[in-house]
């Protein structure tokens, strides 16, 4: 947002000041940060709630129905709805029967059925059908691990043993324009088989990753994407996890979901293999016969970013090495 409105002519005061005590002065979770946060307030609205993203929005408001979703008061009416791709990036622009629905039931007491059937309504993607639930993660959800395995597979299968390097190296290293290609990659990607019936990925994700840098802070920004029959490829959703804000909040993370305290740095030893819990935005897709998923890893996302909205890195070259023991958490519906 900052970097959006610093490209446009604007005043010293307050936004300079503004700018300063966000980017600068509170780096990390604070009481600034407390004072400020309405997460933990969630439980005590007592209005009814309509939540809503939709699959596309990755990098913005999907996630943030599925990070209070815990939170909300049960007791209080409220609906959620996932809609297609695309197709609610800026809610006032979509969806104008249902909130008309759902305004003329609570405000002019009129019986307009949005409250009707299960209170989570979701798109299933590549379906191309609506479904509903009750709860979160979905009913019947099988939680399934796959393995990074150094030739490439993302798979259960086989010893997880081994390991794959790629490089990091930022802008700021200024290289010549002479200098030899890298002799390691700028990124990694492990493929599943390709599925031999229809499977449903409807949930939250975790990747698991065991992994060592030559740096003392690295960035880890994960893709997840579908490749269809004839090998091209479509993103699907996104996560990324500063190393040193690793961190866990044991208290709010859940084995599907992890949550970060965000209040410390934690600069990593250099070669040393170390865990990172990093939460991938959930997504709901079926994947066809033939097709696939593919999981890609790198420390840059510049022209890689879904949404094309990037991360700026920690700015430190590194040698990255990714083990096998690291696993994808998937939900698998039936």
């Amino acid at each position: 947002m900052f970097d959006l409105a610093l490209r446009f002519p604007y005043d010293t005061h307050p936004w300079d000041d503004i700018f300063s005590r966000f980017g600068i002065e509170h780096q990390f979770y604070d009481a600034f940060w407390e004072a400020r946060n309405a997460s933990p307030k969630i439980g005590n609205i007592a209005v009814p709630m309509y939540l809503g993203a939709d699959w596309e929005n990755v990098c913005l408001h999907l996630d943030t129905p599925f990070a209070i979703f815990d939170d909300i008061n049960k007791s209080v009416p409220w609906r959620m709805s996932i809609t297609p791709r695309g197709s609610l990036s800026w809610p006032w622009e979509s969806l104008h029967l249902e909130a008309l629905a759902w305004y003329d039931h609570w405000l002019k007491k009129r019986d307009t059925g949005i409250m009707d059937g299960p209170p989570i309504r979701y798109y299933l993607e590549g379906a191309d059908e609506w479904r509903t639930a009750d709860t979160w993660p979905l009913p019947g959800t099988r939680f399934t691990e796959w393995n990074l395995h150094p030739d490439g597979a993302l798979s259960d299968v086989g010893e997880a043993k081994g390991s794959r390097d790629y490089l990091h190296l930022p802008k700021s290293i200024g290289l010549p324009r002479n200098a030899n290609p890298p002799q390691l990659p700028g990124a990694l990607s492990w493929d599943t088989a390709r599925f031999q019936q229809p499977m449903d990925l409807v949930g939250p994700i975790k990747l698991s990753l065991l992994a060592a840098s030559t740096a003392t802070d690295v960035d880890w920004i994960v893709k997840l994407q579908l490749v269809d029959t004839a090998g091209a490829a479509r993103d699907l959703t996104q996560g990324w996890l500063r190393a040193s804000r690793r961190a866990l909040d044991p208290a709010r993370s859940k084995p599907y979901r992890p949550y970060h305290s965000f209040d410390r740095s934690d600069p990593l030893v250099p070669g040393e293999p170390t865990w990172f819990d990093i939460k991938i935005v959930p997504t709901g897709q079926r994947f066809k016969p033939g097709e696939r998923l593919r999981l890609i890893l790198t420390s840059a996302d510049e022209g890689f970013a879904m949404q094309g909205i990037s991360h700026t890195t920690c700015g430190l070259q590194a040698k990255n090495r990714i083990f096998a023991e690291s696993r994808l958490m998937v939900p698998i519906l039936g």
